[in-house]
């Protein structure tokens, strides 16, 4: 996310060496590799499940696990605000890439 994601986030945001005419496309890929971010999101929790279901006798390990995790969740939130701004602005020609229900995808993800 941080290395992919964010970046075209703050590009977008800032309009730094973007020209007007490439907002649609540069939109329409923050929207592609929103959808991949949030797909990986959703296999980070599901292995984070794992490890809380297993009987681990290395607790440190879970301790410092669940804290990454929480920080992950965190920055994930911050950046699906951003993302549903920029997503949800009006601008020509954005496709429809996003599934139905994106919008409590994020939720989910964030919540």
């Amino acid at each position: 996310m941080s290395r992919e994601v964010i970046p075209v986030v703050r590009q977008i945001e800032t309009g730094e060496r973007l020209p007007t005419e490439q907002l649609p496309a540069a939109t329409a890929y923050l929207e592609v590799i929103w959808m991949e971010a949030l797909g990986r999101a959703r296999e980070t929790d599901a292995q984070r499940g794992h490890l809380e279901a297993l009987e681990l006798d290395h607790r440190p390990l879970v301790a410092r696990a669940r804290r990454y995790h929480a920080a992950v969740r965190t920055l994930r939130g911050a950046v699906a605000r951003r993302v549903a701004q920029l997503i949800a602005a009006p601008a020509p020609m954005l496709p429809e890439v996003l599934p139905p229900g994106w919008q409590a995808d994020v939720h989910d993800l964030i919540s």
